[in-house]
């Protein structure tokens, strides 16, 4: 199993442990507290030790690097002290957890400052360079001034930002969570590169209905009543067409006169032809009548669709004077 780079055998590593204890009335090798917040107490830093202790043992012993990886950064955030942050920064290398490493590494030249020595300052700085090359930056780009910023599902921080995105390489679904909406996208990095991505929220602006004017419908009765008053008025047109030849020729033959008990045969056709204009007129006059009477019916009953349109009835009656149309609307 491959030793904590930089790190003391298991042996010299628990009896170092005592780190946390010695150190704890010298504020220089702690991380800088908020202005109120208090040195971390004895039991903290009693806690902090014995996660330590475990975290190298699961590193050395087990073998178990995910593990000593969530114990060391157990130990720093309960009584955080710089040194152990180099350790966080090797054992997060070994996990390929690269972006946790880089970030470790660096927080340890911050808060130790001074105190780091040289080689050790050399040797983290040739680290550093190398995770430059192994991990990815994306750079967000957003109109909004404020927001909650995930990566993966986990909440990487609030905007603004201040500096971009760290991730190791692979695919990375980053969201933006505001109170306009969320914007998310999905994307895939290697080992250095450097990506920019839009997170802008698109607000959804509410269209008023588009206003429509009133249309008026034009009530218009069946083409079959306009076809029936079309009929009637042929018909009855054709009646007053032969009804005038009729009455014409009746009187040209009432007009001539002849001698002798039979009449000429011009005379038996003519008149032959006035009869039969007389009966042709008498018909049509019939037809259209009763065709006037029907469509009148059905054009009442069309126009009558918010009542029950009264029962009619039509009968053609033959007279001694000619035909006549009775009927009840």
């Amino acid at each position: 199993m491959k030793r904590l780079f930089g790190a003391k055998p298991l042996a010299t590593l628990v009896a170092a442990a005592s780190l946390f204890v010695s150190l704890a009335a010298d504020a220089a090798p702690w991380k800088p507290h908020a202005p109120g917040e208090s040195p971390p107490t004895q039991e903290q830093i009693d806690e902090a030790s014995k996660r330590y202790q475990k975290g190298i043992q699961l590193y050395e012993v087990e073998g178990d690097v995910a593990s000593a990886l969530i114990e060391l950064q157990r130990a720093y955030d309960t009584a955080p002290n710089y040194q152990v942050l180099f350790n966080i920064g090797q054992v997060a290398r070994t996990a390929r957890d690269y972006t946790t490493s880089k970030r470790a590494f660096e927080a340890y030249l911050q808060f130790g400052g001074a105190n780091v020595p040289p080689e050790k300052k050399q040797q983290v700085e040739t680290e550093l360079k190398a995770l430059k090359e192994l991990v990815s930056t994306i750079t967000i780009t957003t109109t909004s001034t404020s927001g909650t910023l995930l990566v993966d599902g986990s909440e990487y921080g609030k905007l603004p930002l201040g500096e971009p995105v760290l991730v190791n390489p692979g695919s990375h679904k980053i969201e933006l969570q505001t109170e306009s909406g969320t914007a998310t996208q999905t994307l895939t990095v290697a080992g250095g590169d450097e990506r920019t991505i839009d997170l802008t929220v698109k607000v959804e602006i509410s269209k008023p209905p588009p206003v429509t004017a009133p249309v008026t419908k034009v009530e218009e009765g069946p083409s079959y009543v306009w076809a029936g008053w079309l009929v009637s008025g042929l018909l009855g047109a054709g009646a007053i067409a032969t009804g005038s030849v009729a009455l014409v020729q009746r009187s040209d033959l009432d007009d001539k006169a002849y001698f002798g008990t039979e009449p000429p045969a011009d005379l038996e056709d003519q008149k032959s032809r006035v009869t039969g204009l007389a009966i042709a007129t008498d018909v049509l006059i019939g037809a259209a009548v009763l065709s006037a009477g029907v469509t009148l019916y059905f054009t009442i009953k069309e126009s009558s669709s918010d009542d029950e349109a009264a029962p009619a009835t039509t009968a053609l009656r033959v007279s001694p004077n000619g035909l006549a149309l009775t009927g009840t609307f």
